[in-house]
């Protein structure tokens, strides 16, 4: 396919389209990519943002593809019969080329990306099956599948499929403002953190949003919420609010689950906190493409 730009995080309603391009007949095509395999949450997003901006062919593409996403992708394009396409690409790094790690000099052996259209079975590299996870892999999704169903039975979400990934996503009802669960830190300073991450596509913004919310709102937040931390970002477009715990996947079963009922019980409160500053903060300083996304 011959394309040409039309924007990079296209905005909209539903959020930020990662490219938005034009066909050789002029027709639209939404292009979705994640650094992690596929997840519903990606495959949900391309469809709405398709449907936002009237794209007829949709791009997904990831390093690797589940094959029950894969079942969906073809189901899809039974459906739209001609009157459009999605496509699942795959994307790998293979030695021989000049991308190389920051910092790296001309000594250090180079790679280049290889992108391949992912049918049912082929290049089956990029095809994941059941049972295909890493035992680390599968200690993430076990552990985000029990604290999910929490969730869910909690009425703090409806999210069925689990992102096999260190960390989970929920909408704030602002595109590009977020609130996750998820273990960071590394080996040296492994936590468990709920956080909210402020990310919309205007760095002002963010920081506008943050300042607000840490000027207006921080004693009301650290009376409700023991431990929370503030985290400006000064030189990212990001910033963010988090409480956490000590924690790391790798942890005894038995902490894990001292981890996850400490989720499943500050994660609603962490949003029903959150949420009343962060609408209002948003209301009083009136930011373009800040609306509501649901």
């Amino acid at each position: 396919m011959k394309l040409s730009l039309i924007q990079t995080e296209a905005s909209g309603r539903a959020g930020y389209l990662d490219i938005l391009a034009k066909a050789e007949d002029d027709s639209k095509v939404a292009i979705e990519n994640q650094l992690e395999d596929s997840d519903s949450d990606h495959f949900a997003r391309l469809i709405g943002y398709a449907a936002e901006h009237d794209a007829r062919t949709l791009i997904w593409v990831a390093p690797r593809f589940w094959e029950y996403h894969l079942k969906r992708v073809a189901w899809l394009n039974e459906m739209m019969a001609g009157k459009g396409k999605i496509h699942a690409v795959a994307v790998r790094l293979v030695p021989g080329g000049d991308l190389r790690p920051a910092g790296s000099d001309e000594n250090t052996p180079g790679y280049h990306a290889e992108f391949s259209r992912v049918d049912k079975d082929e290049p089956k590299w990029a095809v994941l099956k059941e049972g295909a996870l890493s035992e680390a892999r599968q200690r993430y999704y076990d552990f985000f599948s029990e604290l999910l169903g929490d969730l869910r039975r909690a009425r703090f979400t409806d999210k069925g499929d689990v992102r096999v990934s260190n960390d989970q996503a929920f909408p704030s009802g602002f595109a590009g403002i977020d609130y996750h669960v998820g273990f960071w830190g590394g080996s040296r300073n492994p936590v468990f953190s709920i956080y909210l991450w402020v990310a919309a596509e205007n760095p002002e913004s963010n920081k506008a949003i943050f300042d607000a919310m840490h000027g207006q709102h921080q004693p009301i937040i650290e009376s409700e919420l023991a431990g929370v931390q503030w985290d400006r970002k000064d030189n990212q477009r990001m910033s963010s609010v988090w409480i956490s715990v000590p924690g790391s996947i790798e942890d005894s079963e038995e902490r894990l689950s001292e981890i996850r009922a400490w989720a499943s019980e500050n994660t609603p409160k962490f949003k029903a906190v959150i949420q009343p500053c962060l609408e209002q903060v948003i209301g009083e300083l009136q930011l373009d493409g800040q609306e509501a996304t649901q």
